[in-house]
């Protein structure tokens, strides 16, 4: 608001969905987080929201699935979904620590930079929804669906499955296998470059194999 004319984009999350959501998630689906990561970015959403209407401001803001790409250090609810494509690709076992039907909404890190740039672009009067699901990979597919995918393109790899109990009571009241993006394809155009898990592996092994130092 102090440097006005300045367009505000928010990074926002799919967390912000909760309690009380059903398979299905659009841009008008109730928010009740279960997290205080979730509770955050809602408040950022409304907040942003409130700056707009009242001061002008050029905000808006994008709800990401779990973003996944090489190199994360760092294990979290979702992270099985990079790390089941990544061990593989180097040659190393995986244990994944949820059950094998358990599914969580994904995009590559390359669609959800294109997605930023995407949205930062668009002109002022094409931004009516504010807040914007999108989506990456669809349809959403569920942890033994990407070890198929994975063993098509490495037969040998070796993928087990030890369920996390503190992880796997996140997923009882994660219920979201569908991110409607709807407005975001219909008012400024989104549509992800890696919609599938093919797609998002072949990459995934041209980054390990070109820049191996990015990821080690």
């Amino acid at each position: 608001r102090l440097f006005g004319g300045a367009t505000v984009v928010f990074p926002s999350t799919i967390a912000t969905f909760g309690l009380d959501t059903d398979q299905v998630a659009g841009d008008a689906t109730v928010q009740h987080p279960t997290t205080m990561y979730g509770c955050g970015k809602a408040y950022c959403e409304n907040l942003g929201r409130f700056y707009r209407a009242k001061f002008g401001v050029d905000f808006r803001a994008i709800r990401f699935p779990s973003v996944i790409g090489p190199g994360a250090k760092v294990r979290h609810v979702s992270q099985y979904n990079a790390w089941m494509i990544e061990y593989p690709l180097r040659g190393k076992p995986f244990e994944c620590f949820v059950t094998e039907n358990t599914k969580m909404p994904v995009m590559y890190f390359k669609d959800a930079a294109h997605a930023v740039d995407s949205i930062a672009n668009a002109p002022m009067e094409s931004i009516k929804t504010v807040n914007y699901n999108v989506a990456g990979v669809t349809p959403t597919t569920s942890a033994k669906d990407i070890e198929l995918v994975v063993k098509r393109h490495v037969p040998d790899a070796k993928i087990t499955y030890v369920p996390d109990p503190v992880i796997m009571e996140y997923y009882k009241t994660f219920k979201i296998e569908t991110l409607d993006d709807s407005r975001a394809r219909k008012e400024w155009g989104w549509c992800p470059a890696y919609p599938d898990i093919d797609t998002v592996l072949l990459d995934f092994k041209a980054e390990l194999n070109e820049h191996p130092d990015w990821y080690a």
